[in-house]
């Protein structure tokens, strides 16, 4: 009993002095495991309303001085937890006085410094090029030490949700969106991403089913300024195409769509020489949005 409550005694006397820790002689190996040891975990209430994080989903971490992780692999259990590569500890002989966590997923090793670009795929028509398109991000400052760092992440690019009301007499064979960019500028170390000034593309929508059981077609694109058009190509040869009525701003985690005014599909004859029908769209936050029920085509 005497030696538990020295073990307890000399763990509480640490905690105390939050920004350094000393006397680390006289604290056992166990002790300063204890104490420098450091888990992460993810608000596993998400998976139940948007999709973030998934198990077995991988992501990156990076914390600075004194903890110093640079691009960490780790992988989503089915708890939450973020289980690293390798063990992640504070530096107990080292002062805290400020320091950044970060996250980010999906994982990639060109991160290692934490800055990069982050590029969305091109054909966003199956599950598997979604998730790879989502950024997802998390950061967090503390200023004293802590042994379990929770993340929040929110989406970092700009998904955009088309509805259409479809009077042609033919399937909607695809839909693409132009003029927009695939690529930014991201500081995954800060949780920082930037406006896009990449070159424009086409990315080819993925089909998803609402909440209210409608059927619509959604893009994730870069960060940026821009005005988009699209096209629906149908399955009888004949397409139809739309573009935005004016340039908007696209900011990191918003959602925008058409929901409450469907862009009516009548295709003619010879669609080529009519002019794009103009469209506008509306602002949500995707990150506090519903679930996204992909349909494979």
């Amino acid at each position: 009993m005497k030696n538990t409550c020295l073990h307890i005694a000399a763990i509480l006397l640490c905690l105390c002095s939050c920004d350094q820790v000393g006397n680390l002689s006289d604290l056992s190996e166990e002790q300063q495991e204890e104490l420098s040891s450091i888990t992460f975990k993810y608000d596993v209430n998400l998976w139940k309303t948007e999709r973030m994080l998934e198990p077995g989903d991988k992501a990156g971490i990076f914390a600075g001085s004194p903890v110093n992780a640079d691009n960490l692999l780790a992988s989503v259990s089915q708890d939450g937890t973020l289980q690293c590569s390798q063990p992640v500890r504070w530096d107990l002989a080292k002062k805290v006085s400020s320091i950044t966590f970060a996250a980010y997923s999906p994982y990639s090793g060109a991160y290692q410094t934490g800055s990069g670009t982050f590029t969305v795929m091109e054909d966003q028509s199956t599950e598997a090029a979604v998730k790879a398109s989502d950024l997802v991000v998390a950061s967090l400052r503390l200023t004293s030490r802590e042994n379990q760092i929770t993340f929040s992440f929110s989406h970092k690019m700009v998904r955009l949700a088309l509805y259409f009301e479809n009077r042609s007499g033919s399937d909607i064979e695809s839909v693409t969106v132009s003029g927009v960019s695939a690529s930014t500028s991201v500081n995954l170390a800060k949780g920082e991403v930037s406006l896009s000034t990449s070159v424009t593309t086409s990315i080819k929508a993925g089909q998803y089913v609402s909440s209210e059981s409608e059927t619509y077609y959604s893009v994730l694109i870069a960060p940026q300024k821009a005005r988009p058009s699209i096209r629906v190509n149908m399955k009888d040869g004949t397409y139809k195409t739309f573009v935005l009525d004016s340039q908007i701003t696209f900011d990191a985690g918003n959602q925008w769509d058409n929901e409450n005014d469907p862009l009516v599909i009548d295709t003619t004859s010879d669609p080529g020489k009519e002019e794009p029908v103009e469209f506008s769209l509306s602002i949500n936050d995707w990150n506090n949005g519903g679930s996204m029920d992909f349909v494979k085509q």
